[in-house]
């Protein structure tokens, strides 16, 4: 049965989840608290610990031959250890009396960890300082490798000799050691990424549900009257407008009040009463004008005859 894998869209910063856990993406590695120290770990840590192909599989290709492992989702580059030495061989590359820099020796060390508790180291000779031999406790540090891609090995940058016997004091200060860095990786690495938004950005207003839902209630309200919904027009009449003076020039200025009516020319009662006022004041000049024409054309006529 295949492993259920979770890539993990739309968070560039997780790589995948698997076996329960969050693994990083490679590049992310240098931000890990355990990437660029020396991590104290049990032999048997170090044998059952997950390999970057394993996990990251091609990504992870490039920090496999570097001899970085996975002790829970951290990455670990270089790690310390400590044990008895149970068999040991120098292999001599020297020709002609001069030293090769690439003799080394081969130590097996086992520290009595678990049912697999021992490793083999292999270390250059010029990194060796002091002498050995076999039942010695020393302390190695370097990094995790691979022989033939299956074969775990230490390749050691430090040899150092803590006694050429059994000495409890040391084993105890060291597991202390072990111990301590055990509780500190049995909890997840967890990376939380910092979203830095520029001064200059304006973010967009969110559109929430109770907004969506405000506003379907808005497009919902109707009137309760349907009628009050028609939009009523009205028109205001102006005495002094054209069509006013049209309609004027069409009544029978001859016609008596009685005879114009508002239904007769369409217009208000008001402004037919005004312009019967005004015909007939007009009359009333027109008389008043000939009546005074008359008396004087009589009196010239007086005056003649006298």
């Amino acid at each position: 049965m295949a492993l259920r894998r979770d890539i993990a869209p739309g968070q560039n910063h997780i790589a995948l989840r698997k076996w329960g856990k969050t693994f990083y993406s490679p590049q992310l590695f240098h931000l890990a608290p355990t990437f660029d120290k020396v991590v104290p770990l049990a032999i048997r840590d170090i044998v059952k610990a997950k390999t970057m192909l394993q996990v990251y599989g091609v990504q992870g290709l490039e920090e496999h031959t570097k001899g970085s492992i996975l002790i829970n989702n951290y990455p670990v580059r270089c790690v310390k250890i400590f044990g008895r030495v149970l068999s040991y061989a120098y292999k001599n590359y020297d020709t002609g009396g001069d030293r090769n820099p690439n003799n080394f020796y081969l130590l097996t060390v086992d520290d009595c960890s678990g049912d697999v508790s021992h490793i083999t180291v292999k270390i250059p000779e010029h990194c060796v300082y002091e002498h050995f031999e076999e039942d010695a406790l020393v302390q190695v540090v370097g990094r995790a490798l691979f022989v033939q891609d299956y074969l775990r090995q230490i390749v050691g940058d430090s040899l150092t000799v803590l006694s050429l016997g059994p000495d409890l004091a040391i084993e105890i200060e060291f597991w202390k050691q072990i111990l301590s860095t055990r509780r500190l990786l049995k909890h997840s690495w967890k990376y939380n990424p910092e979203y830095v938004v520029s001064k200059g950005a304006v973010s967009e207003p969110r559109f929430l549900k109770k907004d969506y839902l405000h506003r379907l209630e808005k497009q919902k309200l109707r009137l309760s009257d349907a009628a009050s919904q028609i939009t009523q027009q009205f028109h205001v009449l102006d005495s002094f407008s054209e069509d006013s003076h049209l309609h004027v020039d069409a009544i029978c200025l001859e016609a008596g009040a009685e005879h114009v009516t508002s239904e007769s020319t369409g217009m208000d009662p008001k402004f037919l009463s005004s312009v019967v006022e005004l015909e007939e004041e007009v009359n009333t000049d027109v008389d008043f004008h000939s009546q005074s024409n008359a008396e004087k054309s009589s009196d010239e006529q007086c005056i003649v005859l006298d």
